[in-house]
């Protein structure tokens, strides 16, 4: 599964699979780490030929959205 995604002056577009959980969001992991801790203004996430969502999509997006925010918490020492 290739993962369509384009760039588009400050924004990226993310185009997600039919089923976006489990095997699906690992093969997205490293492509959403680079966006949140990137230097786009936003994010679009195109979910045109998504037909199912679990829990492990959720964190995901939900990951990509507070790294795009900057919201990451702190580590602790």
């Amino acid at each position: 599964m290739a993962n369509n995604t384009t760039f588009s002056n400050e924004t990226k577009l993310i185009s997600l699979p039919t089923d976006f959980s489990g095997l699906a969001v690992d093969g997205f992991k490293d492509q959403f780490e680079e966006v949140a801790h990137g230097k786009q203004q936003s994010v679009v996430l195109d979910f045109t030929s998504t037909t199912f969502i679990d829990s492990s999509g959720i964190g995901a997006m939900v990951f990509l959205y507070k790294g795009v925010l900057g919201i990451f918490p702190s580590k602790k020492t």
